[in-house]
């Protein structure tokens, strides 16, 4: 029997392959280039002071958020890139796979710190911290005990008395029986509260122009050597078109104790590459979590929906002799936030 002979359309003719391969390398190379400009875009934001563009400061902290994503959007229009050239061989494609990876490399090195652990000498003392926003006082007391079972210090922000007496049924506040003084809210977002095991001896108001409530406190350890001071805050988190996010920040960095060992925690509303969070930093403040060689660990939002963390607005900071030796996010039912766990050790500078 003679052969069927093959059909156009049992076999698709040459041409029309090269056709859809240069389409679809115009597509990505297009894709690339986009992504490209996007995550430089967010990079270069970084190194935009607040009052220079013409944006009001809280819209312009909101715009800048997320420039630790610029890494992995440049390394995605890089293999986007590296595709398309694949597909069709330009010296354009080429040039842009370079171009893009050559700008891969700048927050690649920017982020590349935080996983390199500080080999200072660890503390006589050590002590471990947990930083929470218990979301209004939503925080499951259940699962907050269980994230605080080995912990010496607890930072609360938008805490409420309410959870308070719920901390207290599920144990927590008799492991760390004492806490900062002064009155929680019922409910809102304004209270924090530090609960200790140890002896929580002089508490202070760090500042009256803050939104939400932020102290100042002393915690007297066990042995010899100075108290750790310990600062909880919880700064205006910025809003479309605002003000007070920039004001809050500017003067938090202001009222901060400048001496002695000391402990910095809470809900800042701003990322570690915020202009404040490195004017902190300049001040010889240290992230927790650059120190202990963590990497990028994103705190917000992490209410179980389909986004996952994307960006770390809660922070603890260390300086005056405190040293971060391990930091971890954990997860508390009824926040949407990521707890930070960071294990610090005291030698206080002489």
């Amino acid at each position: 029997m003679p052969a069927r002979p093959v059909r156009p359309s049992d076999r698709a003719r040459p041409s029309d392959r090269a056709r859809h391969r240069r389409g679809v390398a115009r597509l990505l190379t297009v894709l690339a280039v986009l992504t490209a400009v996007a995550s430089a875009g967010l990079l270069l934001s970084r190194y935009v002071p607040a009052r220079v563009l013409p944006l009001r400061p809280d819209t312009w902290a909101m715009a800048t958020a997320f420039t630790d994503l610029a890494a992995p959007g440049l390394v995605l229009a890089t293999v986007v890139a590296t595709v398309a050239l694949a597909l069709r061989r330009r010296v354009a494609r080429a040039v842009l796979v370079g171009l893009c990876a050559a700008a891969t490399a700048v927050p690649v090195l920017l982020l590349a710190p935080r996983w390199v652990a500080d080999p200072g000498d660890p503390g006589a003392r050590s002590l471990t911290v947990l930083a929470l926003n218990a979301r209004l006082g939503r925080a499951d007391p259940e699962a907050l005990a269980a994230a605080a079972r080995t912990v010496d210090l607890v930072v609360l922000t938008e805490a409420t008395t309410p959870l308070l007496r719920s901390l207290a049924d599920a144990g927590v506040t008799g492991r760390l029986p004492y806490r900062s003084t002064g009155s929680l809210p019922t409910a809102g977002a304004a209270g924090t509260v530090l609960l200790s095991r140890y002896p929580v001896t002089r508490t202070e108001r760090l500042s009256p122009h803050l939104s939400n409530q932020a102290w100042v406190c002393r915690v007297d350890l066990p042995g010899s050597g100075p108290s750790l001071t310990v600062v909880a805050v919880h700064p205006a988190r910025p809003r479309a078109g605002g003000t007070r996010w920039l004001a809050e920040q500017e003067d938090l960095l202001a009222a901060l104790p400048a001496s002695g060992p000391r402990l910095l925690a809470g809900d800042f509303n701003a990322v570690s590459s915020h202009p404040t969070q490195r004017a902190l930093a300049a001040d010889g403040w240290r992230s927790a979590v650059d120190e202990a060689g963590a990497g990028w660990v994103p705190t917000y939002p992490a209410d179980g929906r389909l986004v996952p963390p994307l960006i770390d607005i809660d922070h603890v900071l260390v300086t005056g002799g405190v040293r971060a030796t391990a930091a971890r996010s954990v997860t508390v039912r009824g926040t949407d936030h990521l707890g930070l766990l960071v294990d610090v050790s005291l030698t206080p500078d002489p």
